[in-house]
């Protein structure tokens, strides 16, 4: 570094200051040690190139010193140590320090990485060599000031700890009260006040007992008109029987609910059509090679997970669409995700490109005379249904969900309604 630069610089000082190269106030060493030297039982630290240190049974230094690796990931890291250790041999030791060490510690924290970025050599591995000490020079005032410097940067960096560790308190209790704002809701206590005011609802427990009715009648009707068809007449009511009742919920382990109020699962709030709990095809119906530029939509975890309906550009034609018309979406339709990162939701909008479901989704069809869809997917998304899916999943190196556990969830349902005389109404 040329005499100008550096008169340059000390013109640039605060009264008082000096600059100097680092090695005038300080001795650069490498550690003599390999990794095998390492003692699980060690008496001294052993600082490799590693960000954690490891312990051996000899000492190469002592007091305060600035420890850097000198290859690897952590290239550009300083660390202060005040004692007897031991050091790996691609690792620098700066020791014999004629300025405070801790100002040098914080100066070198600062300046090192962004100062020398440029001067790291390796193609794979990142090192630096001794010449990178000899090209850095320290500003630095006297003792006194580099005292208080170093105490105010301690006290700041005390409080900025102090907030992260507020902000970090602050998240797990708003994570709690979210958690318990959710059981609140779905246990009926954040509508109280609501229920007194409107007297005239009708319960959520009858508004399901009286469509899972209509349900049935519907369905007996359809059968009988097949009989008739076939120019027969029932002798009994044994064919009633073929009718599948979505089945109960077992509440022995569930909290009480509010009057009125129901617990119910997936399979009885489920619009009533054909497949409106629908899993995704099997794999070998829906292979990448039948995949084509353009045609019916495939709807995968990428969409979910993006929260983005439009993503992704994968297609089937209309020969593929019919054979698995069955896994098809409409609007409204919700997709939930069951590999890996499970139980993610995405609601599908009105201007949705016709298509089906991949493998990896399930799409709820639901009644909305029973559940509101934004009221799903928050309960979805809650911590207790995030705890059952923990519980239920399955797999070897990932989480899987599959469609019987979604249909098991339990939710509890309040009336979507306002008044009996709106409980017709879709």
């Amino acid at each position: 570094m040329s005499k100008d630069y550096i008169d340059q610089e000390n013109d640039k000082l605060p009264d008082g200051w000096q600059f100097a190269p680092l090695m005038q106030v300080s001795n650069v060493r490498t550690g003599k040690k390999d990794a095998n030297h390492a003692e699980v039982n060690g008496k001294y630290r052993f600082y490799t190139c590693a960000y954690e240190h490891m312990m051996c049974n000899t000492k190469s230094f002592d007091g305060e010193c600035l420890i850097l690796p000198g290859n690897g990931a952590n290239v550009g890291e300083v660390f202060y140590y005040n004692g007897e250790f031991e050091a790996y041999q691609r690792t620098y030791v700066i020791e014999e320090i004629k300025i405070l060490p801790k100002y040098l510690f914080y100066h070198l924290s600062y300046g090192w990485e962004s100062i020398n970025a440029d001067k790291q050599y390796g193609s794979a591995t990142n090192y630096i060599r001794i010449g990178n000490f000899e090209n850095y020079f320290v500003k630095f005032p006297h003792l006194p000031e580099q005292n208080h410097i170093v105490a105010e940067i301690e006290k700041q960096f005390s409080r900025l700890d102090e907030a992260v560790e507020n902000l970090k308190r602050v998240k797990a209790n708003l994570k709690r009260y979210k958690a318990s704002v959710l059981k609140a809701a779905v246990e009926g206590k954040l509508t109280e006040e609501w229920r007194k005011k409107h007297p005239d609802v009708e319960p959520a427990d009858k508004l399901l007992q009286r469509i899972l009715a209509e349900r049935r009648k519907k369905w007996e009707k359809a059968e009988l008109d097949k009989i008739k068809a076939k120019g027969k007449e029932p002798k009994d009511d044994k064919w009633k029987k073929k009718y599948k009742e979505p089945p109960q919920v077992d509440e022995s382990l569930l909290p009480a609910l509010p009057k009125g109020w129901a617990w119910a699962n997936f399979e009885r709030l489920a619009e009533d059509i054909p497949h409106a709990l629908k899993a995704g095809p099997f794999g070998s119906s829906l292979k990448k090679s039948f995949y084509v530029p353009h045609g019916y939509k495939i709807y995968g975890q990428e969409q979910v997970i993006h929260n983005d309906h439009t993503y992704g550009d994968y297609y089937i034609d209309d020969d593929r669409y019919e054979s698995l018309k069955s896994c098809a979406v409409k609007p409204g339709d919700i997709l939930i995700s069951l590999v890996g990162t499970i139980g993610k939701v995405l609601v599908l909008p009105k201007d949705i490109k016709p298509g089906i479901i991949n493998p990896r989704l399930v799409k709820f069809s639901l009644d909305r005379r029973l559940v509101d869809i934004n009221y799903v997917i928050k309960y979805i998304q809650s911590p207790y249904v995030k705890y059952l899916f923990s519980i239920a999943s399955h797999g070897g190196t990932m989480d899987i969900l599959n469609l019987t556990i979604l249909k098991g969830i339990p939710i509890t349902i309040t009336t979507s309604c306002r008044t009996k005389k709106d409980c017709g109404r879709i």
